[in-house]
């Protein structure tokens, strides 16, 4: 988990998956690299490889607006459904780079072996 998010190879935990280290906070689709600096492993082993990291993508935002109803309905006590349906998209939208990013590497980590 520690590799993952410090954005380093699955295979030998040296080289960097995405060209711009930081995960948490990117604008913008970052460039991965094709194969690892130092063992050489690909990190795109076939055409239409990162399908699968759009459902890990999906599953992310879920969450994400789950989390962000809980806490605006249940902690933050906001009444109206319309203001926690606008914060829940916001909240979603300003993260989706963030996890274009971390999907791919789960789906990279998960998918390492096969």
């Amino acid at each position: 988990m520690y590799y993952l998010v410090q954005n380093k190879c699955p295979n030998c935990h040296k080289g960097k998956v995405f060209e711009v280290k930081n995960v948490l906070f990117s604008w913008g689709f970052s460039k991965m690299n094709e194969e690892c600096s130092f063992c050489n492993f690909k990190f795109d082993k076939e055409p239409g490889y990162f399908f699968g990291a759009m459902y890990v993508s999906y599953g992310l935002g879920m969450l994400e607006g789950i989390l962000t109803y809980l806490i605006c309905h249940y902690i933050l006590n906001i009444p109206k459904f319309d203001w926690i349906l606008f914060i829940m998209c916001s909240v979603i939208l300003s993260l989706c780079f963030f996890n274009f990013r971390l999907s791919r590497l789960i789906w990279i980590y998960f998918m390492k072996n096969l």
